[in-house]
């Protein structure tokens, strides 16, 4: 099939080339052509025409985290563990429709096989992280905090080697749980015993006063817990109480394998050259150095804008980038906040300073904004131009996640043809999504056709 795009303003993908007027032909898979003159018999042999003048031609954007989009997959922060097949797919086709074409699924306890078997059921090229170390199995195991049937519904055997070997690209979401207690346990705790629920920058508050960064009970500050205490206004509840209940969240046996999870994993992303999607966060920032200044760019330090502040974010930000790791912001609640991501200005902080080397949508509880809509802003706000803010999902992502993406990421000649058509004025209004060649979503697409849901069993 031989699809022609027509006079759109052309963003490469590489961070700086924009085409204006430029034309895309693309021969079954594969970007064939890319010029402001293209040949006219060309465009008349097309079996499709997309006029695509007043719009935007990009790369289909790559995503290199994201959870809840396999059947099955485990280890997202919800309490259920476990998505069902069409809530999985639900999820995959609002990627979709906000212009993503490559999605790496962090769930990392899903066996490959069982992302192959989703990802059958959309055009989305969708490919596989595996976090199945011995010691992080060993601590989920531990953690007071997941559903009872988390463990009986998958028998997770600590088998990442033989992940790898079977076609997970790269190891993640690591390190992932090590604080999730300030999400979900902590707060709903206070909540039952005071009728107030703290957000997440108020939880990790508490957690640094009592257990400091990382896992260290001698850190205790009694004096600052009850200032914070006081500063949230939380009735009826005491300092000892408080403590109690962070201890209680997070034994310091499931830190520690947290911890020590991280560290198997970056022996086994130096054996097979691929690279970590690494919880990056206060509580776990020691973890992120220590690996960052061995590994280097294979650490992609993930969701740095989360559980910060503005300046924190910026001080965490130049501390992992100095180490070597690249930096990974989430699209998260930017705009709808929610309790998990209480604030966009760290979101904002981060690309204004310069710091920031790829964006992707983490999971939020099943709530995210689109990547774009936040690359719309941070443009908006004069942060950045629109070639480099495209890079940030597209090029970028690329050469940080090599084997998730081959020969995608960029318009040129000879790579695989995934391109989105969004608004000139308003990049986050996709029209059109082609993937691999074939129009996904669009005129002739509309989510139809290889996107379905699954069939009884």
């Amino acid at each position: 099939m031989r699809i022609a795009i027509t006079d759109g303003r052309l963003v490469t993908g590489d961070g700086k080339t924009v085409l204006e007027k430029a034309s895309v032909i693309i021969q079954d898979q594969t970007i064939k052509d890319v010029s402001k003159k293209v040949d006219q018999a060309s465009i008349k042999s097309a079996d499709v025409v997309i006029d695509a003048r007043e719009k935007v031609v990009i790369p289909g954007l790559i995503n290199q985290h994201s959870h809840g989009i396999t059947f099955g997959s485990v280890g997202c922060i919800d309490r259920t563990g476990v998505y069902a097949k069409n809530k999985a797919l639900g999820f995959l086709y609002k990627h979709m429709l906000e212009g993503e074409t490559t999605i790496l699924s962090v769930d990392g306890l899903t066996d490959v096989k069982v992302v192959e078997r989703t990802a059958k059921f959309t055009p989305i090229n969708l490919k596989a992280a595996t976090s199945r170390t011995p010691s992080t199995i060993r601590g989920l195991q531990l953690y007071p905090d997941w559903d009872s049937s988390y463990f009986d519904h998958y028998n997770v055997p600590a088998d990442a080697e033989e992940q790898v070997k079977k076609g997970a690209v790269a190891f993640g979401e690591i390190a992932y749980y090590e604080d999730a207690h300030v999400c979900i346990g902590v707060p709903d705790t206070i909540k039952a015993k005071t009728g107030m629920r703290i957000n997440v920058l108020q939880s990790y508050a508490l957690r640094k006063a009592i257990l400091g960064t990382g896992y260290d009970p001698s850190a205790f500050d009694r004096k600052k817990a009850e200032a914070l205490i006081k500063q949230f206004g939380l009735p009826n509840i005491t300092v000892d109480e408080i403590k109690k209940i962070v201890e209680e969240h997070l034994p310091e046996e499931v830190a520690r394998c947290a911890f020590k999870g991280a560290e198997e994993a970056a022996v086994l992303c130096k054996k097979f050259d691929v690279p970590m999607i690494l919880h990056c966060t206060p509580t776990s920032l020691e973890t992120v150095l220590k690996i960052a200044r061995e590994l280097k760019k294979k650490v992609i330090a993930a969701h740095c804008n989360w559980s910060v502040e503005a300046d924190e974010a910026v001080s965490q930000a130049k501390k992992v980038k100095e180490a070597g790791a690249l930096i990974d912001i989430t699209s998260g609640d930017a705009f709808d906040i929610a309790h998990l991501m209480p604030s966009p200005e760290p979101t904002y902080a981060l690309l204004r300073e310069g710091l920031v080397d790829v964006i992707s949508t983490d999971f939020m509880q099943g709530h995210h904004d689109a990547m774009l809509l936040v690359l719309q802003e941070a443009m908006k706000q004069g942060i950045m131009k629109l070639p480099e803010a495209i890079a940030l999902a597209t090029g970028n992502v690329a050469k940080a996640c090599p084997k998730l993406a081959p020969n995608r990421g960029y318009i040129a000649p000879g790579k695989v043809a995934d391109l989105a058509i969004v608004d000139e004025d308003r990049i986050s209004s996709v029209d059109t999504v082609i993937v691999g060649g074939k129009i996904a979503v669009g005129p002739l697409g509309s989510g139809r056709g290889r996107f379905s849901l699954p069939t009884k069993g």
